[in-house]
């Protein structure tokens, strides 16, 4: 219950109405010192806070800082892109249209000898039948006034075919043969042409124009020179000049006489070589390889 209010006497009253008139007069100041003190405290309050800047904000802040690095990998992603598109662009390759050159191929006339049993050759690693241990490639003469497959002149010997030779040393064997103190001529492994290789491919039998069915092929390795210089060649005036390297029409090879057989592998498995066998026609393929 409320305790009752006491009633003003005048005097009171009287006060009361003074006073709220001198306060209602100040409230206009009072109001506005309260709002110049309330923007005061708003002024020095604690600063909040400031919110987190945006992700891209952040990531370009960071792209700024490593702007050369950034710069570097997009110039190497866009130099790849370019590479690998070029390709797409480009014409497409042609096939060469040049012409691959053909063997060279010369005919010619195979002799035969032992080199095992000369002795002496211009190469010095060629005193057996088959050259470098492989007896798939036999040692080889050239003809050094050969037409197509002579490198060089031996000493004495001259490509002209009428020049006369020294005959006065032909005294063996009827004049077929020089005598026993003559001394041949020399050539030297620079005209030889040591270690050059042809294919050998028998076409017939010397004399013959017919098929004789006897074909055969083999690797042979220059290891020698058949010089027409040399009084053992120029002697045999019985044998036709292309059978002794005395032809400068001819290209002679004088093959060892372990090849023969190959060579004749047409006519029952190939047949021995012994003296009584004739000389072949042969197709020669230039500068191949050494290797059958």
């Amino acid at each position: 219950m409320l305790d009752a209010v006491e009633p003003m006497n005048g005097a009171a009253w009287t006060q009361w109405k003074t006073l709220h008139h001198q306060t209602k007069d100040l409230s206009p100041w009072l109001t506005e010192d309260i709002r110049a003190e309330h923007l005061r405290a708003s002024n020095h309050r604690e600063p909040s806070a400031s919110p987190p800047k945006h992700a891209f904000a952040q990531i370009w802040a960071s792209v700024q800082q490593r702007r050369w690095k950034v710069l570097a990998v997009v110039v190497a992603i866009c130099s790849l892109c370019i590479l690998a598109a070029i390709p797409a662009y480009l014409p497409a390759k042609q096939p060469s249209t040049e012409p691959v050159p053909a063997p060279i191929r010369v005919q010619g006339i195979a002799t035969f000898n032992d080199y095992a049993a000369q002795g002496d050759t211009v190469c010095s690693n060629a005193n057996r039948s088959t050259t470098a241990d492989n007896t798939d490639i036999f040692a080889a003469a050239a003809g050094d006034i050969s037409r197509d497959i002579s490198t060089g002149l031996c000493t004495g010997s001259q490509p002209n075919m009428d020049f006369q030779y020294n005959t006065s040393v032909c005294t063996a064997n009827g004049g077929q043969y020089p005598s026993s103190n003559y001394i041949p001529p020399s050539c030297p492994p620079v005209a030889v042409q040591c270690g050059t290789c042809y294919r050998v491919d028998n076409i017939g039998l010397y004399g013959s124009s017919s098929n004789d069915r006897i074909y055969g092929s083999v690797i042979v390795e220059i290891v020698d020179a058949c010089p027409a210089g040399s009084a053992q060649n120029y002697c045999k005036t019985d044998v036709p000049a292309d059978e002794r390297c005395g032809s400068n029409q001819t290209n002679s090879l004088d093959i060892d006489v372990s090849a023969y057989q190959n060579l004749t592998a047409g006519m029952n498995g190939g047949v021995v070589w012994d003296t009584s066998q004739p000389n072949l026609r042969i197709n020669i393929t230039l500068d191949v390889p050494c290797h059958s």
